[in-house]
């Protein structure tokens, strides 16, 4: 098959009329012959370009979707981003005032025999005091690694400008 661009299309095709009109004008069975003779060449080609052309519109509603799914999600995360961050930062602290109040029942975890005791020991450090003092540092920094999230103003083309340049 060839390749044409929409012009030379336009231009073969009207040549290619004039000369079915000689000829139909002319010899009416050789200008038959030579309408079929076109069909049968043209065809091909016009189902190949269709079959592009459904092929490139499914690609581009495809891609008009996933924009327009893109556009959502940031509009919802632009008006939850804040409140989000907010409210796992409480979830943080509820976890941890709960952590730190409540004792596990005895009996409910099974003691691990007396070396292994030593061991914890040595590892976590001295008493359970150390090991709330572990966990406490641990959720301070992912409360301080929360509350420094900023997430940037997407609506203004100024600021984008202004990042970009």
């Amino acid at each position: 098959m060839h390749e044409f661009s929409t012009v030379d299309g336009f231009v073969e095709i009207s040549e290619g009329l004039a000369e079915i009109m000689k000829y139909v004008a002319n010899e009416p069975s050789s200008g038959l012959f030579y309408i079929q003779h076109h069909a049968q060449n043209a065809v091909p080609n016009v189902i190949e370009a269709k079959r592009n052309i459904v092929e490139k519109s499914h690609e581009t509603t495809l891609h008009a979707e996933d924009l327009e799914d893109s556009v959502t999600m940031v509009r919802s995360m632009k008006e939850c981003g804040f409140s989000l961050a907010d409210e796992m930062i409480r979830d943080i602290k509820k976890s941890l005032v709960t952590m730190t109040t409540k004792q596990p029942k005895r009996g409910l975890i099974r003691q691990p025999p007396s070396g292994s005791r030593i061991e914890r020991t040595s590892l976590w450090g001295e008493g359970s005091e150390k090991r709330s003092n572990y966990l406490s540092s641990v959720f301070s920094s992912a409360k301080q690694k929360a509350s420094s999230l900023r997430w940037p103003n997407l609506d203004t083309k100024e600021s984008m400008d202004s990042k970009g340049h």
